[in-house]
């Protein structure tokens, strides 16, 4: 099951004015699909995200109903300033429906010469 990342960060306005622009899509990417420089859609800012842990909420008469899943946020941004404030809308839009549990701190992404700020959030999926 899916966390709810997407539909959280495409609801919140403030995301969506940093990380989409005219008719393009929501700059928030499964780890792994982010655009690569020199292809369509890349741009900057963006962030990913990904499974870092977790486990289904276990039961002994009957299966799981719903999953606990730990997510790892990154925001990449060209300046420190610009990820820092990409994270924190995003921890904003995901603090009423699970909870930030750690800061994984700042650094240049050696490949794109860009600053990444990163954050965990939790979330209690339920599966359908």
């Amino acid at each position: 099951m899916n966390p709810p990342v997407f539909a959280l960060a495409a609801a919140d306005s403030a995301v969506v004015a940093a990380l989409k622009t005219g008719s393009g899509p929501l700059r928030v990417y499964q780890f792994g699909l982010a655009p690569q420089p020199g292809t369509p859609f890349y741009k900057v800012p963006y962030a990913v995200w990904q499974f870092a842990y977790g486990s289904p909420e276990n039961y002994l008469g009957d299966r799981p109903d719903t999953d606990y899943q730990g997510i790892q946020v990154d925001a990449y941004a060209a300046t420190d300033k610009a990820a820092r404030e990409i994270a924190d809308k995003l921890q904003y839009a995901f603090e009423l429906a699970g909870h930030v549990t750690g800061f994984r701190g700042e650094e240049i992404d050696e490949p794109t010469g860009l600053s990444r700020s990163s954050f965990d959030v939790e979330f209690w999926t339920p599966r359908t």
